[in-house]
């Protein structure tokens, strides 16, 4: 077995979405959208189980922790 035998895992994600007008009590501001989201928090080491092979091996599920951040302007 080349990998390590697949176990139990916990697969959190986390989406922020703030608009910025809103917090600081800008009223003649532009919406400004800022958004964070990020995958496998909790930065996971995750291996699913391949068993269309006659030799049972894991196969990795989730290369580890991702961020992604992005701002939308509307005006």
């Amino acid at each position: 077995m080349a990998n390590p035998t697949s176990n139990a895992y916990t697969n959190v994600s986390l989406n922020i979405l703030a608009n910025i007008k809103n917090i600081i009590k800008a009223e003649k501001m532009p919406d400004l959208l800022l958004q964070c989201y990020v995958t496998n928090l909790l930065d996971e080491k995750i291996y699913y189980a391949e068993v269309v092979r006659r030799n049972i091996n894991t196969l990795p599920g989730c290369q580890g922790r991702a961020i992604n951040v992005g701002a939308t302007f509307k005006f």
